[in-house]
């Protein structure tokens, strides 16, 4: 099953500038920044660039991007905002990655993996793509058991019954870090966005390939 003709209309839409306002994008360029200027640049799978607002905050740190996106209508919005080092292509992420395997120091996916319904072919592409040693950053929406309990509470239908934003999917950290290591990657660790950590917005996994 593929999520490829939700996407293409989403860009369709004037809602398709709504990413372009997540207030954690700036600590997210950060993060990737430092990440980078640590490894002396490297190469970046950006899985789901979006629009962009991330990938500009932080390619300038890296040697060369590879930008991809299920929605054309998204990477026409990134194209406006990627420098010379990075190169833009279409493809659907639970298929088979236009990347070659081990090709990637880093891959960056951010609030993307709630959007799949093939989440572990996505995992599986994202070690694929990554070296050995290579590193993952990656970020989704914060599930944790203080949260699902005010969600439930508070606002069950406006963040589970959310059709506009195509989230199909909700991931503790244990089942991120499962997922992470079947894949093949360890040195799992979480941090937090947004909020205070029981609450937070997102979660940041980091991985390494083995």
């Amino acid at each position: 099953m593929s999520n490829r003709p939700f996407y293409a209309k989403y860009w369709e839409d004037e809602g398709a500038s709504k990413p372009d306002i997540d207030p954690l994008t700036p600590a997210k360029g950060d993060a990737l920044s430092t990440l980078l200027r640590e490894r002396g640049g490297g190469r970046v799978v950006d899985a789901g660039c979006g629009s962009g607002t991330l990938l500009e905050l932080y390619a300038d740190a890296a040697d060369e991007v590879v930008a991809l996106d299920v929605s054309e209508g998204a990477l026409k919005a990134a194209r406006k905002r990627g420098g010379e080092n990075v190169t833009f292509k279409q493809a659907d992420l639970e298929d088979e990655w236009p990347v070659k395997a081990g090709w990637a120091d880093v891959v960056v996916s951010s609030e993307v993996i709630e959007h799949l319904f093939e989440f572990r072919a996505y995992m599986m592409q994202i070690s694929r793509a990554l070296k050995p040693g290579g590193r993952l950053y990656l970020t989704t929406p914060y599930h944790g058991r203080l949260k699902n309990v005010v969600l439930a509470l508070r606002g069950f239908d406006h963040h589970f019954c959310n059709y506009e934003g195509g989230h199909i999917r909700f991931f503790s950290n244990p089942h991120l870090e499962r997922l992470a290591h079947d894949a093949g990657l360890a040195a799992v660790r979480f941090s937090s966005l947004g909020r205070i950590p029981a609450l937070a917005k997102s979660t940041v996994m980091h991985a390494v390939k083995r």
